[in-house]
């Protein structure tokens, strides 16, 4: 990593330590005030909000061949194309391509912004869950899971505005502010409108080093749990909640936070400090704590430290694709144990996905996939402690069709036994285990336009368990909309 370094400093070292010199200077801004905000203690984040399994998308957080920082891999062959893509926000989980949104370059104005450094992207979605069996629509006077009352949400939506710094003289330079929005006809999610996402990605060493400091949310630049790493098409199966249950800032709800990406040929380590996510839930942070997304501190937030440690090789002919991830964190939040007490808490995560078929080289991102996670986290602290998910997917299953993907998932979350003890005490029946069987299709109707619909087999939806109950057959619809 050495050699490297050097050789790239050379004829580049004043911009790079000019670059690094601010960089140096807001770094030490956040770590004293974000260390005091652990200092008051609250609730596990799953006692106010714990109506998430069975339909329940992961909010956590598409083209997904882009790499957090490292968009050079995967850079269009035209042009033109490739310096609009150019300012989409960096993360792992990416923006499609201006040439997949409804609006493109028509009459060139993406690219006339382009040529002073703008860019602007967005997402418009909205997910429709009901259970197809006739069952009770509440369980104890409440509803405990997604789709037991037919339900509308839209949690991913977003407007994002980026600025290419090399305008301004600063080479592999980008300003991203993102402005979300969320609604939920049963309190899923938040309602309203807040600032999500407002950093600085910064490049450096030809692209071996990349610094992320700002309001982030760091579900979008870690783990990435969705099927084939695409918000368009990837939500359903998935209901990986341990990420955000550990304090990763999820969408809608960016978090003061600093992330490091070393890269070397297909190795990266990606380590990061966050303001952990309020210990209250989504919910109550969007509403209550924190409203518009200014906020820097929260009364009993801890700080989050994050690590990941992965292998990506995207496909390209005659190359499959490969992601192998390992995550590591740390939330120094006082947690109130189930045990008593306080108490901080970690977990870990570890995901793969490999792709075995290629049969069409022009359009190497076709094939069939199979991936699987394994998720645990303290169950001293967490609802939810731990999660095994296996995953086969087909991208492109049909010459005709090749951005549409047919996914088969099965996964199965635990519940911790101090959670179970906590609702038992309440005269709650318990489940030990959450798990769904879903087979969904992603039907790209035309230019940024994706429909994903697909059923979802429950079987104890939720922690929350009564023999009238039963096992669920949910239908559950996504309409994706980038423009």
């Amino acid at each position: 990593m050495k050699n490297i370094i050097r050789k790239n400093l050379n004829g580049s070292r004043l911009a790079h330590l000019r670059t690094l010199g601010v960089v140096a200077a807001v770094l030490a801004l956040p770590a004293e005030a974000m260390a005091q905000t652990g200092a008051q203690s609250a609730k596990p984040p799953s006692e106010i909000n714990l109506n998430i399994p069975a339909g329940a998308a992961v909010p956590s957080q598409v083209n997904p061949t882009a790499t957090g920082g490292l968009p050079a891999k995967t850079m269009s062959a035209n042009p033109d194309v490739a310096r609009i893509d150019a300012l989409r926000f960096r993360a792992i989980v990416g923006s499609p391509s201006v040439t997949d949104t409804v609006l493109g370059d028509t009459g060139g104005w993406r690219g006339k912004l382009a040529d002073y450094g703008i860019g602007v992207n967005g997402l418009l979605s909205g997910t429709f869950t009901f259970n197809t069996m006739n069952q009770p629509q509440q369980t104890y006077g409440a509803t405990r899971y997604v789709g037991q009352t037919p339900e509308f949400d839209s949690s991913n939506d977003y407007l994002a505005l980026t600025y290419d710094l090399g305008h301004a003289g600063v080479q592999g330079g980008l300003l991203t502010l993102m402005g979300c929005t969320s609604a939920s006809t049963n309190g899923t999610y938040p309602h309203g409108v807040r600032i999500c996402q407002a950093y600085l990605d910064q490049q450096l060493f030809n692209n071996h080093f990349d610094i992320q400091i700002g309001y982030l949310e760091n579900s979008f630049q870690y783990t990435n749990t969705y099927v084939g790493g695409s918000l368009a098409s990837g939500t359903l199966g998935p209901n990986a909640t341990l990420p955000t249950e550990m304090g990763f800032s999820g969408a809608g709800d960016g978090a003061p936070a600093v992330n490091l990406t070393v890269d070397e040929g297909n190795f990266y380590d990606r380590a990061g400090v966050q303001r952990a996510a309020n210990l209250h839930g989504t919910v109550y942070e969007s509403q209550v704590a924190n409203p518009y997304g200014f906020q820097f501190n929260e009364s009993g937030d801890g700080v989050l430290f994050i690590d990941e440690i992965g292998y990506r090789q995207f496909s390209s002919p005659g190359k499959l694709n490969t992601w192998v991830r390992v995550d590591g964190a740390v939330n120094t939040s006082h947690y109130t144990a189930y045990k008593g007490g306080k108490s901080s808490g970690g977990g870990v995560f570890a995901l793969a996905d490999h792709q075995f078929t290629q049969p069409d080289p022009s359009k190497p991102r076709r094939g069939l996939y199979a991936g699987a996670s394994w998720m645990w986290a303290d169950p001293n602290i967490v609802a939810y402690s731990q999660y095994y998910e296996a995953r086969i997917y087909d991208v492109g299953p049909f010459a005709s069709r090749p951005n549409d993907q047919v996914a088969f998932v099965a996964n199965m979350t635990g519940v911790s036994q101090g959670y179970r003890l906590q609702l038992r005490e309440k005269g709650y029946g318990t489940s030990t285990q959450i798990v769904q069987l879903t087979a969904s299709y992603t039907y790209h109707i035309a230019a940024g336009v994706f429909f994903t619909g697909g059923f979802i087999y429950a079987i104890h939806p939720s922690p929350y368990h009564d023999d009238a109950m039963g096992d669920p057959i949910l239908f559950k619809g996504v309409l994706s909309v980038y423009f």
